[in-house]
């Protein structure tokens, strides 16, 4: 019982601060995207982040000498010493609610750790952005409202182009603030899980047509120890850590109706299309019975966090249907 109190995530990651905005753009042209768009969202966020704050254009960043406090430098580029991880965790999600995108774009952004203090940045370069325009349709737009999620109030008003905004106020909680306003785990199994973007999984250099959840859990546990000691939390003791790596390599039995979304996208470093494609469709889990408090916690986790490759961009968003 220790041993499972132990995993918890409230008790592993209590240095963790994340913020969940909701950008919604009022759009000037009929034009519609297609496909998955998160790489687009962050290619065009993280391009006009470079051109506002970038004093050296023709430096590389890690030859910068102010890089430490440049907004693109640690959203998008600061590297990591950690094995295993040659670049630091992304302090950002940027997920595209999905829309009839006859009259608006919405994007979710969450910001995690350092990310936090960036909120009026990003604001600010998006409100920049629909006059550039998104995708290779160059969909234009207007920023018309920015809203936070504040936990138990919901979505509340953050800001509003045009009006007297004195200041934007950076609220962001700590992780462990959200888990203890979380409803208690539902009884009834299996909890049903819903895979709401590309879900991007790697074994064995092969990409997954099903879900190994088991391997998508360990590997967002790496991801979120890692980031909480950059927030200024403890390396775990390798005991514990194997014992948490067999814990959630057994999340429990599970039925999955899902299919493979192939799709591509472009990426300026490497001067091509790369293939993004994922699995999405629904997952029917039946946690061990003892263990599902536990579980439920890891679950809710996984859905602020993203699992699987490509998170930064939107995949792998999952949703617990209760």
């Amino acid at each position: 019982m220790d041993t499972i109190r132990n995993i918890l995530p409230d008790k592993l990651f209590d240095k963790i601060r994340f913020v969940q905005l909701r950008f919604i753009f009022k759009k000037k042209n009929k034009q519609k995207l297609i496909g998955f768009i998160g790489s687009t969202w962050r290619g065009l966020i993280g391009n006009t982040l470079k051109s506002n704050f970038c004093h050296w254009k023709y430096k590389k960043c890690l030859e910068c000498l102010v890089r430490k406090t440049c907004p693109y430098y640690i959203l998008y580029e600061e590297h990591s010493n950690e094995p295993g991880f040659s670049d630091l965790p992304r302090p950002y999600i940027f997920y595209p609610v999905s829309t009839n995108q006859d009259k608006h774009l919405m994007l979710d952004v969450t910001l995690l750790g350092k990310g936090c203090e960036y909120v009026p940045h990003i604001i600010m370069v998006c409100e920049q952005i629909g006059k550039i325009g998104l995708g290779k349709q160059r969909v234009h737009f207007d920023l018309q409202v920015v809203l936070q999620n504040m936990l138990h109030l919901g979505w509340v008003k953050l800001y509003e182009p045009n009006k007297k905004n004195k200041e934007v106020v950076k609220n962001n909680f700590l992780l462990i603030e959200w888990l203890k306003n979380l409803p208690d785990f539902p009884k009834k199994t299996p909890w049903e899980i819903k895979l709401q973007s590309p879900l991007r999984l790697r074994k064995q250099k092969q990409y997954l047509r099903e879900p190994d959840w088991g391997g998508a859990f360990v590997s967002l546990a790496r991801k979120l120890l890692i980031l909480n000691k950059v927030c200024g939390g403890d390396d775990i003791e390798k005991n514990l850590w194997l014992e948490l790596k067999i814990f959630l390599s057994e999340p429990g039995n599970s039925e999955n109706q899902v299919f493979w979304y192939d799709y591509k996208r472009y990426s300026s470093r490497q001067q091509k299309k790369v293939p993004m494609g994922g699995i999405i469709g629904r997952s029917f889990i039946e946690p061990p019975i003892e263990q599902r408090y536990v579980w439920w916690q890891w679950w809710n986790v996984a859905s602020i966090f993203h699992l699987g490759k490509g998170t930064s961009m939107g995949l792998g968003k999952i949703k617990l249907v209760v």
